[in-house]
């Protein structure tokens, strides 16, 4: 009889040891990611603003002694090295406690507006539930040394299964911007009219032009943006060129080189005899400092961040030494309005261009906004995802390549005198004739700087011919039946116009340029 008094005794010690156990032990009910989501979202106060702000979240919770770092400062680190790289400590923002668990949650305050830029990080404890906030981050998180999942592509940072909660970017009259930008605009493509496209290769190769593009030094740390495909577009773009008029020179920037951008310009400026340049720059801003300097390659390595800095002052050094040489810039990188304008006034820069608005905020891929109505207006013209400022560009060079009328009007006003740069004259036009697939600049929420010299001629807008008179064939006047006659008189038969057989326009298949491996 002594087993089951035993027995009673260890069901009441087991009791009494379970109502001793504290409720935040491993032991506790757990909060879920839902849970925790709510939890997170209220601490944020996201759902009582207004302001655009998408939160992610992990989808499993990370480990005690876990740091999330940024992956640089709102300010240009100094570098010293030839590169002007820098490397320093990734900033540490928030950890979580060792031995706890917790459900991370990043709120992305500008979003798809290029870095840097305000973020928030938010840790929910697994067990107790409670929520801490970090400081206000100006670089994208970095958690155990990688990006986090979410933004480690741009389908990823699209994805619905990293977001609990996006509030989208509100303009009135979207539809009605939109529409109006594209009515009666034609469609991209690319080199769609070979006779035109040759003409103007053949004119920016006499012209001894140049390109160097510098962008994404490190590789893809910043692919979520759009950045590594936006670059490789725009090499294609004057591939194509170059393959229909060898004199084009085209260069990507590489760290093999062993010496920075602005050595590079000179180097090609002196050894391929460059006239008409364009230098294109794209990578991440500073919120803090002048505005003279950006990134332009990000590389993570544990704790460390290493960047590679571009700033004004080399540059505008080595197009101060080339007097004879005309330079064009486009600069796609937020907070850079200070630096396109420094540039801008120097005697031989053409044409400035920076994606940075007033404020200083800029773009990467907007997928779409909402109108007052709360419909999304979609952006269909930038199926790629491309960087919206260096998009405009593409879409408005093809569409001036592509265009008799506009190569012609270039092609006098370069050859009168009247306009010094065939380059900046298709940069220029391509500015305007590439907004209709600026979605952030169609609806005001980015206003890029935009300066040249050189006078950009437009082409007249061509008046269609008038219809040809159309001489209509007279109705048959049937014969009334005569009354005394019991036999009415038969109807004579009309004999009917023949129609004119159209000749069908004879179909151009355009040769496309030899396959390009990208870069």
């Amino acid at each position: 009889m002594a087993v089951p008094h035993l027995r009673l005794v260890r069901v009441l010690l087991a009791t009494v040891l379970l109502m001793l156990i504290p409720a935040g032990s491993a032991v506790a009910a757990t909060i879920s990611r839902a849970e925790a989501g709510k939890r997170a979202l209220a601490a944020l106060g996201v759902t009582k603003g207004r302001a655009p702000v998408v939160v992610f979240g992990v989808r499993a919770p990370l480990k005690g002694g876990t740091m999330v770092r940024q992956a640089g400062a709102p300010e240009a680190p100094l570098a010293k090295s030839k590169l002007d790289t820098a490397v320093r400590d990734a900033p540490a923002m928030i950890s979580v406690f060792a031995g706890r668990r917790a459900w991370a949650f990043y709120a992305d305050w500008a979003p798809y507006q290029a870095y840097g830029h305000a973020g928030q990080i938010v840790l929910v404890d697994v067990n107790t539930g409670k929520v801490r906030l970090s400081r206000m981050l100006a670089s994208p998180p970095v958690i155990n040394g990688r990006p986090p999942a979410f933004l480690r592509s741009g389908a990823d940072y699209r994805a619905p299964q990293y977001r609990i909660f996006e509030r989208e970017y509100v303009v009135s009259d979207a539809d009605s911007l939109l529409l109006a930008a594209r009515s009666g605009v034609a469609d991209r493509a690319p080199l769609a009219n070979l006779p035109a496209a040759r003409l103007a290769a053949a004119q920016l190769a006499a012209d001894h032009a140049c390109v160097l593009r510098v962008s994404d030094t490190f590789g893809d740390f910043y692919d979520f943006t759009g950045a590594d495909a936006t670059r490789a577009r725009l090499g294609d773009l004057f591939f194509a060129l170059r393959k229909l008029s060898s004199g084009i020179v085209d260069v990507r920037y590489s760290r093999e080189s062993k010496v920075g951008p602005d050595e590079v310009l000179r180097r090609m400026v002196e050894e391929k005899g460059c006239k008409d340049v364009f230098l294109y720059l794209a990578g991440r801003g500073f919120s803090k400092g002048a505005g003279t300097s950006m990134s332009v390659g990000t590389r993570i390595d544990g704790t460390r961040v290493t960047q590679q800095i571009v700033r004004a002052a080399p540059l505008m050094r080595v197009i101060h030494a080339f007097p004879e040489v005309r330079f064009s810039v486009k600069i796609d990188a937020p907070y850079t309005r200070p630096f396109a304008a420094a540039l801008a006034a120097m005697p031989n820069v053409v044409l400035a261009e920076s994606a940075a608005s007033d404020d200083g905020t800029s773009f990467g891929y907007l997928p779409y906004v909402l109108n007052t109505a709360g419909r999304r207006v979609v952006n269909a013209s930038n199926a790629d995802g491309l960087l919206a400022f260096t998009n405009r560009t593409i879409a408005g060079a093809e569409r001036f390549l592509s265009s008799d009328a506009e190569v012609a009007a270039a092609l006098a006003a370069r050859r009168s005198g009247s306009s010094p740069s065939f380059l900046a004259i298709l940069l220029g036009r391509a500015y305007s004739l590439g907004r209709p697939d600026d979605l952030p600049g169609i609806v005001g929420i980015q206003q890029p700087f935009f300066s040249t010299t050189v006078s950009l001629p437009v082409p007249p807008t061509p008046v269609p011919a008038p219809a040809p008179a159309v001489t209509p064939t007279p109705t048959p006047t049937a014969t009334p039946k005569p009354t005394a006659t019991p036999k009415p008189t038969p109807k004579p038969t009309a004999t009917p116009t023949p129609t004119p057989t159209e000749t069908p326009a004879p179909t151009i298949t355009p040769t496309p340029p030899a396959e390009y491996p990208g870069g």
